[in-house]
């Protein structure tokens, strides 16, 4: 009678453990510790069921084995997975997902551009991060472009590791350089008189140049009476020797260093 009621105990302890419905699952984080918008992998090690369903707390189901899931919100997930056997008895699992949230990211220029080749983009980086890092190796919320290239920007928050990147593709214009330099020119008269109109001779934009811009001024004989080696809208219709010079019809060349430049005349009135 005792070994009857002996095995009679190791059948239902067999039938429960071993052939009864077990619900298990795991993640592919040792902690269960994601960043926001990562994708989770969720292993189904559940056993002896014949059908499932996933719960993943964020307004989600899913009948699928071993289900990938992405967090698009931070917080924390208590995810359910229930398994149930042919006869509809249930077992239920349940695990812990943390979700940090990640790095805002914002560049000015907020797309891709195209400057004329001697010019430069200042392209900036803002938001909320702890680090940053350029495809070019800078680590400065700024930084200045003359190069054609893509360019990404990536930054972190230094505790959890969470990361967001962006990029902009800079095209550089090599077809308007750099007789592009005659587009810019404002003004083909100058009447240096102070009262703010046409004082100097002005070229627009003229501190985008990566290099420096060069202005030369010949009078009606070939001689060159005033240059600059690195010109800032500042000649006013001077000699290099800081004189007034007469009215009248001057010749300029106005170039990027080591290159040809444009020309043309500039009249000169008082």
């Amino acid at each position: 009678m005792f070994n009857k009621i002996l095995l009679s105990v190791l059948f239902l302890v067999l039938k429960f453990t071993v052939f009864s419905q077990t619900a298990l699952f795991t993640t592919n984080s040792l902690n269960n510790t994601f960043c926001q918008g990562d994708t989770v992998n969720f292993n189904n090690l559940s056993y002896s069921y014949n059908y499932l369903v996933w719960d993943f707390n964020d307004g989600y189901q899913t009948y699928t084995i071993s289900p990938l899931h992405a967090y698009n919100t931070p917080g924390i997930y208590n995810v359910e997975l229930i398994v149930y056997n042919e006869n509809g008895i249930s077992d239920t699992a349940h695990l812990e997902i943390t979700i940090n949230p990640t790095p805002s990211l914002f560049l000015t220029p907020n797309q891709d551009t195209t400057i004329t080749e001697g010019f430069y983009v200042d392209i900036t980086a803002q938001g909320n991060y702890d680090n940053i890092l350029w495809s070019t190796g800078e680590i400065s919320d700024e930084i200045l472009v003359t190069t054609q290239d893509n360019y990404i920007c990536y930054v972190f928050f230094d505790e959890t590791g969470c990361e967001s990147s962006d990029s902009i593709y800079v095209i550089v214009n090599r077809d308007v350089a750099p007789d592009g330099l005659a587009a810019l020119i404002l003004n083909n008269v100058i009447t240096p008189n102070g009262d703010g109109i046409n004082d100097f001779f002005f070229i627009s934009n003229i501190e985008s140049f990566s290099a420096n811009v060069i202005l030369e001024i010949y009078n009606n004989e070939g001689n060159i009476i005033y240059s600059n080696l690195n010109y800032k809208n500042t000649w006013n219709g001077k000699n290099n020797n800081g004189n007034d010079l007469n009215t009248g019809t001057y010749y300029y060349i106005l170039k990027l260093k080591d290159e040809k430049g444009t020309t043309g005349f500039i009249d000169l009135l008082r």
